[in-house]
Parts: structure tokens; C-alpha cells; sequence
């Protein structure tokens, strides 16, 4: 067999791969994130006026669905990457910087080993993920309470919290402003994310 040869069957399987990622994580991904905004809509009486319009907005463009599907697909190849192994339970914050709205942020929190939490920022930059920072040893007390019971939560712009085991969606949570519990995990992770 060729050198070309082989080059093309590793390219053919590298790209499988790639299509199999997309078409099964990602699409899981998107429905569990879209079946979230669309359980919190059937119970509008809990949302604010301006919460109830961004998950609206949420669902009613087909543009926004797409990209955002292209983001997670980018970012998850960008992570198997960069880890071969990939985690086998961990989570992922979805958000924007603070400095600069449009610029995506991903903060992947490894809890595989929950005596040895790792935080994976990475940033999207021209068009590409970024792994721009890696903390290790993290200390978390993992709680299911990131939702702010008084309307006064500590986000100032939307999150997307993410649980995955191997490369299945557990759950995916839209946070709209101000809805993120300021004693949750997640708030502890941002507070000390030094890209926010």
C-alpha cells in the first residue's frame, strides 16, 4: 500500500469520526439544551419578561440552532484533540467574556476523578478554540442548585451548563441573566476563571 494511500484512509477515518461526533453528541447536545428552554417556556409564570423573550429568541432562529451546533462540534473535536482519552464525566459552561460579547468562552470542568477536578478554558480566537488555561486540583462541592431562587442571580449574560458521562448528554441548562445561584459550583467556577 501507497503512502498516499494510507494518508487517504486516515484522512477517510479522521473524518467519520468527526461526522459521527457531529450527527450523535452534538445533535444530543442541541435537544437537550432546546427541550430545557422549552420546559422553562411551559412554566413562564417563574420567568421575567426579558427572560421570557431571550428564550424565545433561543428557539426561534434557525441561524442561531446552526451555529451554535457548529460551535459545539469545533469545540468538542478541539477537546478530543487535545485529549485523546477524553474525560469520562465532566461538564461544560458555555458564556461569552465580559471584555468582548461576541467572543464564545467554553470553561470544561474534568470531574472524572472527583478528588482531582480539572477546570480546561478554552476561548474561541479567530475562528478556532483556544485551550487558554489549565487548573488543576480544583475544589468544588458539585450541588444541582444553580438556579437563583430570588431573581437575583450573579450572571450578567446567558450560560449554558452542560453534563456529559463519555460522550453522552446527561443535561443541558440555559441560564438566562441573572439567574445563576451565586453559592452554586458554576459561580465558583467563573470566580475563578481569569478570562471572565
Amino acid at each position: 500500500m501507497s503512502m498516499t494511500s494510507v494518508c487517504l484512509l486516515i484522512t477517510i477515518f479522521f473524518h467519520q469520526n468527526i461526522t459521527i461526533l457531529k450527527d450523535s453528541v452534538c445533535l444530543d447536545w442541541e435537544n437537550a439544551t432546546i427541550n430545557d428552554v422549552k420546559c422553562q417556556l411551559e412554566q413562564n409564570h417563574l420567568l421575567s419578561g426579558n427572560a421570557y423573550k431571550e428564550l424565545l429568541a433561543v428557539l426561534g432562529d434557525s441561524e442561531i440552532e446552526r451555529s451554535r451546533i457548529e460551535l459545539r462540534c469545533d469545540l468538542l473535536n478541539k477537546i478530543k484533540e487535545s485529549n485523546p482519552l477524553f474525560f469520562n464525566k465532566y461538564f461544560i459552561i458555555e458564556t461569552n467574556t465580559k471584555t468582548d460579547p461576541t467572543r464564545s468562552l467554553a470553561l470544561v470542568v474534568d470531574v472524572s476523578d472527583s478528588s482531582h477536578l480539572v477546570l480546561y478554558t478554552y476561548q474561541r480566537l479567530s475562528y478556532d478554540w483556544k485551550l487558554t488555561e489549565v487548573l488543576k486540583d480544583m475544589k468544588l462541592r458539585l450541588n444541582n442548585d444553580i438556579y437563583s431562587k430570588n431573581k437575583r442571580g450573579v450572571n450578567m449574560g446567558y450560560l449554558i451548563v452542560s453534563q456529559f458521562e463519555k460522550e453522552k448528554v446527561k443535561q443541558s441548562k440555559y441560564l438566562t441573566g441573572l439567574s445563576l445561584n451565586a453559592d452554586s459550583w458554576v459561580a465558583e467556577v467563573l470566580d475563578r476563571n481569569e478570562t471572565l
